[in-house]
């Protein structure tokens, strides 16, 4: 467990199963994610049992909750490479009244804490498409610098769009 000043960041349960499967369908959060198929129960019972069980060493999965109990959101570290000690980070506050009050900003700098100084990171980077300003915007808020665009990666909207690589050092979260 995880714990910050607004929320904790805690394993993944069984029981967070049906509201990952909510959020993952939500055709609003959809649209950030550049998915345009709906995921199954199953789907997301696989891939939420994987995070459970902790049997994939190259990911960590982590519920985003408030002190009060409730779930707010989903945030990870995958494509872990321990040699290059390198991750992507991936946040999905699924509650949308929660989205722009901060508590996105706090998972995230909580996690990026968690992944240099205690499993020794030196970088963590994320993709954004480029029409979530969002969202880019945030992580600039928390240290990320833009690296450059994956050009037209993205159709969305009957266009094809950019995708922004940010990217977060240990030596920079650490200034």
């Amino acid at each position: 467990m995880i714990k910050g000043d607004k929320l904790i960041l805690r394993a993944v349960e069984n029981e967070d199963i049906e509201l990952l499967w909510k959020w993952a369908n939500d055709p609003e959060t959809m649209l950030f994610y550049d998915s345009v198929f709906p995921r199954s129960f199953e789907e997301i019972s696989e891939e939420a049992k994987r995070w459970i069980e902790r049997v994939d060493r190259t990911a960590a999965g982590f519920m985003v909750q408030l002190y009060d109990g409730a779930s707010i959101g989903f945030i990870s570290l995958h494509a872990l490479e321990w040699k290059n000690r390198c991750g992507s980070l991936f946040i999905n506050l699924g509650e949308k009244e929660f989205r722009r009050k901060g508590y996105g900003a706090e998972a995230i700098n909580l996690l990026t804490d968690h992944a240099f100084q205690n499993l020794n990171l030196h970088r963590v980077q994320v993709e954004v498409s480029g029409y979530n300003l969002g969202a880019i915007n945030l992580f600039k808020r928390c240290g990320f610098n833009v690296e450059g665009e994956l050009r037209e990666k993205v159709f969305m909207f009957g266009r094809y769009h950019n995708v922004v690589l940010m990217s977060l050092l240990a030596r920079e979260k650490m200034l």
